[in-house]
């Protein structure tokens, strides 16, 4: 298994399974705990899907997450969701990984 297909599977995983819990441990209980369909974490579990494509998604389709990603950062902090925290990391392992992947890219524009 490559680097980029354990990433996937982290993040996938992140999303899915360890998002909830951190809420869950933070005292976010339903219904104000955020959860999968919520922007945040539904980016997270995005940032999955792009690094299990076969082919090289468009740069075009990273913009819209990626800078959500930088604003769920910046509200982790001032709305005290901390496992939006998270979100930067997924951003920045997925663009390293967009950015360097050698599959070819299919652009459709």
């Amino acid at each position: 298994m490559t680097a980029q297909g354990i990433a996937c599977i982290l993040l996938v995983f992140f999303a899915l399974v360890v998002y909830p819990l951190l809420g869950v441990l933070q005292s976010h209980r339903y219904p104000d705990a955020p959860g999968f369909g919520l922007p945040c974490p539904s980016t997270i579990f995005t940032f999955g899907l792009f690094l299990w494509t076969v082919r090289k998604p468009p740069v075009m389709l990273l913009i819209i997450p990626f800078l959500w990603s930088v604003v769920g950062f910046s509200a982790s902090f001032s709305l005290g969701v901390k496992e939006d925290i998270g979100l930067l990391a997924a951003g920045l392992v997925t663009a390293a990984f967009m950015f360097t992947s050698k599959k070819i890219s299919k652009t459709v524009v």
